[in-house]
This record gives structure tokens, C-alpha cells and sequence, in this order.
């Protein structure tokens, strides 16, 4: 499985006008004007990396993202070491099309100065995948998301 040592890759870049971290994905998406329309590159990188399995990305307000995948595991219990290995690694791929303003430290970042907030990476077992339509739309724009803040992010 994609899990055996592939990591995907972050390369970050600084512009000193706004001391942002760039994702590497962020140039070539740079044109993009809608939320949207990026989920629609980041499933498409998704399925580029780790093949034909059922993604799909859910858009909340304030800029927050869902994602789910269905198809991983082939169990319905997984160990919970390969589910924290699996939802890093996807949460790697998101970061590539994201951006970040850290100040002083990792640990001192401005949440609100990012592209977009990953709040949560869901991956169902097989019995919740068999449930998945065979035809939902891989991108839902969605009025909220219970268990996350909806932070309005400055442009």
C-alpha cells in the first residue's frame, strides 16, 4: 500500500512582503478564484498520488475543508497507528496547495492567514464506503460544520 514509505513532499518557499509559507502546489494554483475550484486541483493531485480510490472534499465557511476517503482500508477495524499514518500523509497533500504566515515558531502560527483550514480527514471503512453514492459530487459546498470554528479569514 502508498502507505509504505511514500511521503508526499512540502516545499515551502518565503515571499518577504507578507512572510508567507508557500505550499508547492500554490504557484501553479495561484489563478484559481474559488474555493472551489481548488478542491477540484486537490482531488485531482489526490487521485494522481494515491489512486482510484473515493475521495471526496466537503467546503465549509470561513474557508474550512472536510475531507473523506473511502476505499483504504480493507478492514472494518484498522489500527490506529496506519489511520494516524494515513490521514498525515493525506493531510501532507493537502498542505502542498496551502499557505501559512508562521511568526517566531511552529508553534506561533496566525490560523486566520492560511488558504484554506483542513478540519478534519475522515477515512471510512469499508461497510461506510459501500454506502457512499455511486455518483456524489466529489465537492460540497456545505452552511457548516458543528465541530469547527468558522474563522473569517482577512484577505
Amino acid at each position: 500500500m502508498f502507505l509504505n514509505g511514500l511521503r508526499s513532499t512540502q516545499i515551502t518557499f518565503d515571499d518577504p512582503r507578507t512572510y508567507r509559507e508557500f505550499g508547492s502546489r500554490c504557484s501553479s494554483t495561484q489563478h484559481v478564484d474559488t474555493l472551489g475550484e481548488l478542491a477540484r486541483c486537490m482531488l485531482h493531485d489526490l487521485k494522481s498520488a494515491f489512486g482510484d480510490l473515493s475521495y471526496s472534499l466537503s467546503l465549509f465557511p470561513g474557508n474550512h475543508v472536510q475531507l473523506t476517503v473511502g476505499g483504504l482500508l480493507r478492514a472494518e477495524e484498522a489500527d490506529p497507528g496506519y489511520l494516524t499514518s494515513a490521514r498525515s500523509l493525506f493531510a501532507d497533500a493537502l498542505a502542498k496547495f496551502n499557505w501559512s504566515t508562521p511568526r517566531g515558531s511552529a508553534s506561533d502560527v496566525r490560523p486566520t492567514d492560511v488558504r484554506f483550514l483542513v478540519c478534519g480527514i475522515h477515512i471510512l471503512t469499508p461497510s461506510q464506503t459501500a454506502m457512499l453514492p455511486r455518483h456524489a459530487a466529489p465537492v460540497t459546498a456545505l452552511p457548516e460544520h458543528p465541530g469547527c470554528p468558522m474563522v473569517p479569514i482577512p484577505r
